[in-house]
C-alpha cells in the first residue's frame, strides 16, 4: 500500500498541480482517485505515489492526477 506522508485534510489545503500519471511517481497525491468497478481507492490525498500506483492508475484509464506542487 502507498506510504502516507500527511493526512488527506493536510493535502487538501496545499497548493497542487495536475500532471500526467507518468510524472507522478515520487509525488504526493492531492486528490483521491478511485477505480470503478469495484470502487476501491488507488491513491488517497496525502499518499506518496509509487510505481505500483502508477500502473494501477494507467490500467484503470486514469491518465492525469492532482499532486502537491513542488516548491
Amino acid at each position: 500500500s502507498p506510504q502516507r506522508v500527511m493526512t488527506p485534510r493536510q493535502a487538501f489545503y496545499q497548493l497542487g498541480e495536475r500532471v500526467p500519471v507518468e510524472q507522478s511517481v515520487g509525488r504526493i497525491a492531492a486528490e483521491n482517485r478511485i477505480t470503478c468497478p469495484p470502487g476501491v481507492p488507488v491513491v488517497v490525498a496525502g499518499e506518496k505515489i509509487g510505481n505500483l500506483e502508477k500502473k494501477l492508475l494507467l490500467d484503470s484509464g486514469i491518465f492525469s492526477l492532482n499532486v502537491l506542487k513542488l516548491e
